[in-house]
């Protein structure tokens, strides 16, 4: 049977698209069901997608939010940014580990990023916490039986873009000044020369002398 030349255009068109169209959409990341490569967590409204990508397709891999239905990819968060995966490596995972803490380890179980919280939970209980995108494209950790708790968030760790109800600027609660730092080239998303931040307050005496 011939194929038409309708279904051989779109057949091409399809193999230009980036490699997460079509891939394996999770709800979330736990102890038990890590994510890997060919797999993504997709937000609520569609908007925001996560996983492994190349952003030049032949160098090195990484773990990132785009904007699901934008084409070319935009990137709006880097989990391991300054420390990628080989290309070549497919058994990479992002999972939750024994501590709760959310790791990236390559194919041989080495760690290569983690969240490097200390989280209050016992190895027999991390099947409480899991992994959510957000509607926001928030990237969040939580301890599900704690009342929804959150653990870790991305919004408090922000790569190149501000995104909706991110915050910018000294947190007080953590000692941690919250940035933006641009790739450094197009195609490398790792640490660039280039930041963007808010100055932090200073409490005042009410008359100086």
């Amino acid at each position: 049977m011939q194929l038409g030349s309708g279904t051989l255009f779109f057949s091409f068109i399809f193999s230009l698209l980036p490699s997460q169209y079509g891939a394996e959409v999770l709800n979330n990341i736990t102890s038990s069901h890590p994510l890997f490569e060919g797999q993504t967590l997709v937000s609520p409204g569609q908007i925001f997608e996560l996983g492994f990508f190349s952003p030049n397709r032949y160098g090195n891999k990484y773990v990132g939010i785009w904007h699901k239905d934008i084409f070319p990819r935009k990137v709006v968060w880097v989990a391991n940014r300054d420390k990628p995966l080989a290309l070549t490596d497919t058994l990479a995972s992002l999972r939750i580990s024994s501590n709760g803490s959310l790791q990236l380890v390559d194919g041989k179980q080495n760690s290569v990023w983690s969240t490097n919280d200390t989280i209050q939970v016992s190895s027999s209980n991390t099947s409480s916490v899991a992994a959510f995108l957000s509607a926001d494209g928030n990237f969040v950790v939580k301890d599900v039986i704690e009342a929804g708790e959150s653990i870790w968030q991305s919004f408090h760790h922000p790569g190149d873009t501000l995104l909706r109800n991110m915050m910018l600027g000294y947190d007080i609660k953590n000692g941690k000044s919250r940035f933006l730092t641009a790739w450094k080239t197009e195609s490398d998303p790792s640490s660039g020369i280039y930041t963007t931040e808010l100055g932090r307050q200073i409490d005042m005496p009410d008359h100086l002398d």
